[in-house]
């Protein structure tokens, strides 16, 4: 198999996403801005791919996405404040 690499875009997906997950730790403003900036950038991944999205390099981002996706629910759900 030959091992593809990573397109500026890639890494930078990685890097938006990375840093939103370290700054919701602290600041809601700059980590919702890291996140609208991942989400632009996965938009221009599809965009320019125009291939299935969920592919073999960035599964971990995905997975990460999906657990975060998943903890928010259910805090939601079990804290004193649902949604």
């Amino acid at each position: 198999m030959i091992a593809r690499e990573e397109s500026p875009a890639d890494r930078g997906l990685i890097v938006t996403f990375s840093l939103f997950a370290f700054t919701s730790t602290f600041s809601i403003a700059i980590s919702q801005i890291f996140l609208g900036l991942s989400l632009a950038v996965f938009l221009y991944i599809l965009i320019r791919n125009r291939t299935h999205p969920f592919s073999r390099p960035l599964r971990f981002i995905y997975w990460a996405i999906a657990v975060w996706i998943a903890w928010l629910f259910f805090t939601c759900l079990l804290g004193d404040t649902p949604l």
